[in-house]
């Protein structure tokens, strides 16, 4: 825990450093806050990083460069610092006592949860396996094969990998989410306290800083998509300043290219593009941009998977031998809305519930048992809500604010779109907090506009400090009846282990191999999750299951891991 802090001082000043490029290009005309900045400079890192896969691993000389690159951009810009420096302790200067006791109060529960051993699945199926082929062999043909997720390659797992110390000896620091949440916190912290007074506001800070904080024990791509969606639609309600947009649409793309299905992004882009219509050159601007990193994601795509806009698998343009076999994809894609529903790991099962009608899909998916179960509960009474304040009031909203009646109705399509493609509610959360801050603001302009939020101020605040450090300091075992994550952790409550160093190393029992065509696949004997096993490692259980029920085999095409994979028929299932 205590050892996170010069880490998280550490990302925090290459933070700053490297929004100095997108401000250059922005040129504001006053200056942006430094706690925004050090946002955009997180997102414009990771669209960095992952476009240092395409020149080869992320390892430690490649991390070499990035450090004289970032000196040598701190010396040019160190005037420009200097002054963000400067108002980052005029910003903290304005909170008085009760908002910096109340920020340490959560500064400790989220450094303490940061540095626990992860109580998130797929950290144990694909995060920590993305991680090491992104520090040991970058970009590899037909990733995908081994494992589905393999082939989203996140460019947030890019950062993590760029950030990460191992490489220098000091340990395995992937605990990237908890910097951003506290980021997050000083944001939100900054935003209300000093800017913004409104009710509407609080009860949307303090929901997500509950829901985020499950993503702090691993580098889940989950939770910079929920934030960073969040902090879009704040801005596009408080009002964008043209000179201001191309550090949202960097933003955007970020948020698009950690996560595809983020419809906040694509809304977000296309209506900074709308916004520019009469400003040709910082429209041409944005575009160029966007279109540079979406060629991008479609190569780094094909590479790992043969489709351009993987998991999906159309467009299927490109006949190359190490694509995902497409009636494998399709299978996987329907398992996904499976999952949504059901945690059972059989074939028949996703076909089944992916091809349900509609309604009978809903109720099955609503009356699900557990924490899961009662957050599509609280989804649909969320879209429920903002589906009724658009039609209530859909001829003031179009007479004040067209910009947001459009947003409106966009994500409530987009969150109707999620269900239908995707039904998993951690995938739905952020479209769900727009449509949040968006009713909880028509609330206090059309119902309200005189709500005082002092009484709803300190009860957010008392319970989001309350419920986090509950949840901190809770046993796990609370929580595992009703998760696919009992092969996770064991934690049983407070640790003092955790005080200094966060956690390292995953020790899951011996390792052993499957040899296939002479070529050695690692794997843990005693788990089916792969967490930092040695590469190339395949899930044993993925592989048996492939094999029984489709008959493909996965093979490495060359003598060297770097050489790419493919699935083989072996056997008729």
């Amino acid at each position: 825990m205590i050892a996170l802090i010069p880490y998280y001082l550490l990302i925090g000043l290459l933070s700053l450093i490297w929004s100095q490029p997108v401000l250059v290009l922005c040129k504001p005309k006053q200056n942006i806050n430094p706690i925004l900045a050090a946002l955009i400079g997180l997102c414009f890192m990771s669209i960095m990083a992952m476009l240092m896969l395409f020149c080869g691993p992320i390892h430690l000389s490649t991390q070499i460069l990035f450090w004289i690159g970032s000196l040598l951009l701190a010396w040019v810009k160190k005037d420009a610092l200097i002054q963000q420096f400067l108002l980052l302790w005029k910003v903290f200067n304005a909170w008085n006592v009760q908002q910096k006791i109340g920020g340490f109060l959560l500064l400790i529960p989220i450094l303490y949860q940061s540095a626990q051993a992860s109580k998130i699945h797929d950290n144990g199926a694909y995060y920590q396996q993305t991680i090491q082929w992104m520090e040991q062999f970058g970009l590899v043909k037909g990733l995908a094969n081994i494992y589905p997720a393999l082939g989203l390659y996140s460019n947030w797992h890019a950062l993590t990998a760029l950030l990460d110390l191992n490489q220098i000896g000091l340990g395995s620091y992937h605990q990237v989410n908890g910097f951003l949440m506290l980021l997050f916190l000083a944001w939100a912290f900054n935003e209300y306290f000093v800017h913004i007074k409104k009710a509407y506001l609080l009860p949307w800070i303090a929901i997500g800083l509950f829901l985020g904080f499950f993503y702090l024990t691993a580098p889940s791509a989950d939770l910079p998509v929920l934030l960073f969606s969040g902090i879009l639609i704040y801005y596009f309600l408080k009002g964008i300043d043209i000179e201001e947009s191309f550090l949202f649409a960097c933003v955007a793309l970020a948020v698009f290219l950690i996560k595809p299905p983020a419809m906040i992004a694509v809304g977000m882009c296309v209506y900074l593009v709308y916004l520019n219509r009469f400003n040709s050159k910082k429209n041409l601007m944005i575009v160029i941009f966007g279109m540079a990193m979406l060629g991008a994601f479609f190569y780094k795509n094909t590479i790992l998977s043969g489709y351009p806009m993987y998991p999906t698998n159309k467009p299927d343009l490109f006949n190359v031998e190490w694509k995902v076999p497409k009636n494998w994809n399709e299978i996987y894609t329907k398992g996904i809305i499976s999952w949504g529903v059901s945690d059972k790991q059989q074939i028949e099962t996703w076909r089944s519930i992916s091809s349900q009608e509609k309604p009978s899909r809903l109720t099955t998916w609503l009356n699900r048992k557990g924490y899961k179960g009662f957050m599509n509960q609280l989804l649909f009474f969320n879209w429920l809500l903002a589906l009724l304040f658009l039609i209530i009031f859909a001829k003031r909203i179009w007479k004040t604010q067209k910009a947001l009646f459009f947003l409106l109705l966009f994500l409530i399509v987009a969150h109707y779109w999620e269900w239908l493609s995707l039904s998993q509610y951690r995938l739905m959360l952020p479209t769900g907090m727009g449509l949040l801050l968006i009713w909880l603001k028509l609330v206090q302009e059309f119902i309200n506009p005189k709500l005082k939020s002092n009484w709803i101020q300190k009860t957010a605040i008392i319970s989001v400090i309350g419920g986090i450090w509950m949840l901190s300091f809770s046993p796990f075992q609370l929580f595992q009846d009703n998760s696919r994550n009992k092969q996770i952790t064991t934690s049983t409550g407070f640790n003092t282990r955790y005080l200094i160093t966060p956690f390292h190393q995953y020790e899951y029992g011996p390792m052993s191999f499957i040899r296939i065509k002479g070529k050695a696949f690692y794997h843990y004997q005693q788990t089916n999750l792969s967490w930092n096993c040695a590469l190339p490692c395949v899930s044993k259980s993925h592989h048996d299951f492939l094999l029984k029920n489709l008959g493909y085999e996965v093979q490495q095409m060359g003598e060297s891991p770097a050489s790419g994979y493919q699935l083989v028929k072996q056997i008729n299932p």
